[in-house]
């Protein structure tokens, strides 16, 4: 805790200046990823012109708009199709992209989407082709993926007015993956990078952020460009599947739809921790992403005297927004198992860095205790209807109904008393076939 205002701000900012300096990429960087987008606009313009193919290479994601981090590993790209020459044959358009793209890399991975989309590795970077309609107005696309490369022009847009903001996206960024809520997959449920940009440039900088974030409520709603008027019109207007989350945040180019729609309440308290934690006391930890060792899990489990369930699962699909949110249902399924049969479950939780041949890892503390022998089964109070009393006891004929604080109950053995042997069980589930399990004893 601070006791003088201008010497926390002072302070804040210095921390600020600190890290922005770690997470702006270096000029090597930058020219190396332009050699790369370089080559690669080369050669699909070249194979492109041969085929009679009107397309154009725009760039996409954080790299277009320049606000990705350094030591980047994946590069955007929209292959934007003539609106008028292809406006009718837009369904055409992934078919006429994998046949420029097999023709410009040695292998190329076909992924099914609204309109399906392509993968390929080029020089140790991951890159991705989104076939879209080159548009100029939202109402103009076919496909939601055709408006995309409207808002990195929107963004780009935007910075011009505001020099320096992608700087600041670039710290909302970091503060928002330390934090673990960055991404809007299924698996994830957190703060897409375009909200995140929505959310830094509304505010216009991310000292401005963090602060707003502190005072967040749910049911707030963002509309950067004023697209409603009033809430009432908002909801009326919008997909109502689209405004149940915690917050709404406009799409400053497709008003019907809310970009937070992803984010979910764990997720909307878990920032609104962090960012009143860091503006208490401001420092370069709130910036770190830190990965949990299972050498860390092993001392926490000791340390609380709990049973550690550790767990590496190996994602099953090539898409990784479905892999991720497979691998999260099961354990999900797990979790709910465990809870069921009695054991106390605390601090579950998972990581996984969406690198090809990385494992998930997956974990959560339990009882170290053997459960008892026996569990209780509470039915109806003693005063309740003849009829909920009847159908209690019918159910447990078989054994001794009793007497307790006012209320029918009776005991039953209990199914699982280690939760070893729920494991074991459920390994040879079909949903556990690609699920390593180990448990440790705190």
């Amino acid at each position: 805790m601070f006791l003088y205002p201008e010497f926390h701000l002072f302070y804040m900012d210095a921390i600020l200046k600190k890290i922005k300096k770690k997470i702006t990429p270096s000029k090597r960087e930058y020219l190396e990823i332009q050699q790369i987008i370089q080559n690669i606009k080369s050669k699909i313009n070249s194979i492109a012109k041969d085929r009679n193919y009107k397309v154009e290479v725009f760039i996409g994601g954080s790299v277009g708009k320049d606000t990705w981090l350094p030591n980047l590993h994946d590069i955007d790209f929209f292959l934007r199709f003539d609106y008028k020459k292809y406006y009718k044959q837009d369904e055409k358009i992934s078919n006429y992209s994998e046949e420029i793209l097999l023709n410009c890399f040695e292998q190329v991975l076909r992924l099914h989407g609204s309109r399906d989309y392509f993968q390929t590795t080029y020089k140790n970077y991951d890159l991705e082709f989104v076939p879209t309609l080159k548009i100029s107005k939202p109402k103009q696309a076919k496909n939601i993926t055709d408006a995309s490369p409207l808002h990195v022009l929107w963004s780009k847009k935007k910075f011009k007015k505001n020099k320096g903001i992608n700087t600041e996206i670039r710290l909302a960024k970091k503060f928002f993956k330390a934090a673990k809520v960055y991404g809007a997959e299924s698996y994830i449920n957190g703060f897409s990078g375009h909200v995140i940009d929505i959310l830094t440039i509304y505010y216009g900088s991310f000292k401005n952020l963090v602060n707003a974030i502190d005072g967040w409520e749910k049911g707030m709603i963002i509309d950067i460009e004023n697209h409603y008027k009033t809430r009432k019109t908002l909801f009326n207007k919008m997909n109502n599947s689209k405004t149940y989350g915690p917050m709404i945040v406009v799409d400053p180019i497709q008003p019907k739809r809310n970009c937070a729609a992803a984010l979910n309440n764990e997720n909307f308290n878990k920032i609104k921790k962090c960012a009143a934690k860091f503006l208490k006391n401001p420092t370069e930890d709130a910036f770190k992403e830190k990965e949990i060792s299972l050498s860390s899990l092993k001392t926490i489990a000791k340390k609380q005297k709990k049973k550690l369930v550790y767990i590496e699962a190996e994602p099953e699909y090539e898409n990784q927004d479905v892999a991720g949110a497979k691998i999260i249902k099961h354990f999900n399924y797990l979790l709910k198992q465990a809870t069921l049969n009695n054991f106390e479950i605390s601090a579950p939780d998972w990581e996984w860095n969406k690198d090809p041949d990385s494992k998930f890892r997956l974990w959560f503390f339990t009882n170290r205790k053997s459960l008892p022998k026996k569990k209780i089964l509470w039915g109806p109070p003693i005063t309740a209807k003849k009829e909920f009393i009847k159908s209690f006891k019918s159910k447990h004929s078989i054994q001794k109904i009793k007497k307790k604080k006012n209320k029918f109950y009776v005991e039953v053995p209990q199914l699982y008393q280690r939760i070893d042997t729920l494991i074991s069980e459920l390994d040879n589930h079909p949903y556990f076939r690609n699920f390593t399990f180990r448990i440790y004893n705190g």
